[in-house]
């Protein structure tokens, strides 16, 4: 090492800076669909006057994608929009809007596809089908191929996390490298107001 470097320290503070508003995207996004998940739950919660069971809400589900997407001629490797979207239909939101609860529960009724969210929080598309290229991720229960889907794309480089809302079940899952990293199930009371893990 020269005499000129020594005594001279690196400044990191804006690659951290980076990765904790990647970290806090990461838990908006899943904090959001867990609120869904309770939403849809909630209604098959209450009792009528002779304690029979309200009908259960209709079935939701979500994928969503957060990453890294830096498009290529507006082209991103391993997606394919499912069907035609207008542009003027489709509301792009970011994931810090008030309104990002209303728009994910408007796509969870549809169901198809999955939502993408650039590393900046844009909400890029919806609808959009994504490449399995490891099918042969070892599944948990109650998990199918939206669940498949997700863990699978996780693994990518150009991922940060996915995320479900099981149509089955309400269970919201965070997956990052491959892994189920969080996991909520509406069903069960939540202790100290913490996200289950």
């Amino acid at each position: 090492m020269s005499d000129d470097n020594q005594g001279q320290s690196i400044d990191f503070s804006s690659k951290f800076a980076l990765v904790k508003q990647k970290e806090k995207r990461s838990k908006r996004i899943y904090e959001v669909m867990c609120e869904i998940a309770t939403e849809i739950v909630a209604p098959s919660k209450k009792k009528k006057k002779d304690d029979a069971e309200l009908t259960v809400a209709p079935k939701q589900g979500l994928l969503i994608a957060y990453g890294k997407f830096d498009r290529n001629n507006n082209v991103v490797d391993g997606m394919v929009q499912m069907k035609s979207v207008k542009s003027e239909q489709d509301v792009i939101c970011w994931i810090q809007d008030e309104k990002i609860k209303e728009y994910l529960i408007s796509k969870s009724e549809n169901a198809d596809g999955a939502i993408i969210v650039n590393h900046d929080g844009l909400v890029l598309a919806s609808n959009i089908y994504l490449r399995v290229d490891y099918p042969t991720v070892e599944l948990e229960e109650e998990t199918a191929t939206r669940h498949l889907t997700a863990m699978s794309f996780s693994k990518r480089d150009d991922v940060i996390a996915t995320f479900t809302l099981s149509e089955e079940t309400s269970k919201v899952r965070m997956y990052v490298d491959g892994k189920r990293q969080e996991l909520f199930d509406p069903t069960i009371p939540i202790i100290d107001s913490e996200l289950i893990k």
